[in-house]
């Protein structure tokens, strides 16, 4: 089956109006529409540390993710000469309250929390963006187990969905706007629908039979294959989505001279040269970190802002 352009069906779907089908579901937190543009004034910080804490995400599976992590810790501690604590979490809003509260100085934050830790954090910015297999956007999925034989989006009606997060874009929005594309609400139409936590969770309960689709991504069945599961027995039944990496972000009351020491560590981090290789090898396919801005995340509020104007989300 040939899978339209997310945007494409994105378009249709806004210029029908997409009668008699409104997307419902848990109420959670989300970022507001983006409004038009208002000037913020973010004044240079003046705030020295003598250590650096980096929030990054496990995507639930520590045993893989911790190590690579934490040689990235290591390089930016090596390059920058400021010792760098790594705290590992698989809650994405934690890392967000924790910048708030200035609990972080770094965060590696997924790119639908990084919508919200923006509005959060006016002054918040995308420094960098993960490169992964030398591109910087990744591809959402809707998976099955191969001998479920679902071939097609449309006859999930009265099947079971398994999401990682309200706050995750390929594990929850992205897939949502799939479904919504072909006229399927998750709580309208499916028996079950079930928040998981992570993609390893996810996968694990599409090849247990607990669901009968489940939302990831590409790396999250890399992950999953790292740890072992049969992926093998997995089917990819639809593409949800092409979708910026996630974003490297400071602490905005930092000492510039701070965040450009590094930010010039991140982007020097590659697997170009073998000791970054052996640093980056336990995050799977992730080779380096490139200079990034906001505005790349634009294409997730687009996406958002589609799903609400669709009827989705708070009013």
């Amino acid at each position: 089956m040939r899978v339209a352009p997310l945007c494409a069906l994105l378009a249709a779907l806004l210029t029908a109006g997409a009668p008699g089908c409104k997307a419902t579901r848990p109420p959670v937190t989300k970022p507001a529409p983006r409004k038009p543009a208002v000037v913020v004034d973010c004044p240079l910080g003046n705030r020295p540390v003598q250590a650096l804490r980096l929030g990054a995400p496990l995507l639930g599976s520590p045993t893989v993710l911790y190590n690579g992590y934490q040689g990235v810790a290591d390089h930016i501690a090596q390059v920058t000469g400021i010792p760098v604590e790594l705290v590992a979490t698989d809650d994405y809003t934690d890392m967000t309250q924790r910048l708030e509260a200035e609990e972080l100085e770094i965060a590696i934050l997924p790119p639908l929390e990084y919508v919200a830790a923006k509005d959060r954090i006016p002054c918040l910015n995308a420094a960098l963006t993960t490169i992964q297999d030398g591109h910087v956007h990744y591809t959402g999925y809707l998976v099955t187990r191969t001998d479920a034989r679902l071939y097609d989006v449309r006859r999930l009606t009265g099947r079971s969905i398994g999401f990682v997060s309200p706050n995750s874009a390929s594990g929850d929005l992205f897939p949502r706007v799939r479904l919504l594309a072909d006229g399927l609400v998750p709580e309208r139409d499916f028996t079950r629908v079930e928040y998981l936590g992570s993609h390893l969770a996810v996968i694990d309960a599409v090849l247990d039979g607990t669901v009968d689709v489940g939302a990831t991504f590409d790396v999250g069945l890399e992950v999953a294959r790292r740890e072992g599961r049969d992926v093998g027995a997995l089917s990819i039944l639809a593409i949800t989505g092409r979708i910026p990496l996630e974003a490297v972000v400071l602490l905005p009351s930092l000492d510039p001279a701070i965040v450009s020491r590094v930010v010039d560590a991140f982007a020097s981090l590659n697997n170009a040269a073998a000791n970054g290789r052996a640093m980056l090898a336990p995050l799977g396919t992730v080779s380096g970190y490139a200079r990034s801005d906001d505005g790349f995340y634009d294409e997730v509020r687009t996406v958002l802002n589609a799903f609400r104007r669709l009827g989705g989300g708070e009013p």
